[in-house]
């Protein structure tokens, strides 16, 4: 609920590029022993994906996509009265899970167990 709005309404970066970066994180952290190399395929594949939303939605920023900063007083109101949140950021968190799930079936994972073993 904090990567709402750009993390904390503060219009940033959209939420589902904000979890989607989490959870490659902690799943490159796992897969890769070597800290700098996991570190290194992490970013690989969130600039992947960013490319891919700010092609497919023309932008990366929660205020960019929305036309609306939500710190603004009534602005908030508007966003969920509008369904926004329902359609546009529902399609943007779709879109980036499946971005992920199909690049992680063609990723070369190095062999042996994961680096939390």
């Amino acid at each position: 609920m904090a990567l709402n709005g750009g993390v904390a309404y503060s219009g940033g970066v959209c939420g589902a590029i904000s979890g989607a970066a989490l959870a490659v994180g902690q799943l490159a952290g796992r897969r890769i022993a070597d800290h700098n190399e996991a570190k290194t395929k992490a970013r690989e594949l969130m600039m992947e994906l960013m490319d891919a939303f700010e092609v497919e939605f023309g932008s990366t920023s929660c205020r960019g996509l929305l036309g609306l900063d939500l710190r603004k007083p009534g602005e908030h109101d508007r966003f969920i009265e509008s369904g926004i949140w329902q359609t546009n950021c529902m399609r943007q968190i779709e879109f980036s899970i499946k971005h992920l799930a199909s690049r992680e079936a063609s990723i070369d994972w190095p062999e042996g167990p994961p680096a939390d073993q």
